[in-house]
């Protein structure tokens, strides 16, 4: 009867450990997915980011130019005001 008892409590041990390691695995499993699913969240994030900072560049390289295209402008206008050349 001990040695039944002891077989048994064997069996249902190995079975819990069975089931833990179940478990752990399932988590580990989910984490890792999880990591991978925040993971391209973020590279999606970053590309929209850096495609907006390329319009802003962008668009801020042309007033830039424009800025520079206006005071040369100006600046020959007024050297011919002046009689400068």
């Amino acid at each position: 009867m001990l040695l039944e008892t002891s077989e048994s409590l064997n069996r249902h041990i190995e079975s819990e450990n069975t089931t833990i390691s179940e478990v752990f695995e399932s988590f580990r499993k989910n984490c890792h997915d999880m990591l991978d699913q925040l993971s391209e969240a973020q590279k999606a994030r970053i590309r929209l980011c850096q495609q907006q900072m390329e319009g802003i560049r962008k668009h801020h390289s042309k007033i830039c130019e424009e800025l520079v295209h206006r005071m040369e402008r100006d600046e020959k206008r007024f050297q011919k005001l002046l009689g400068i050349n």
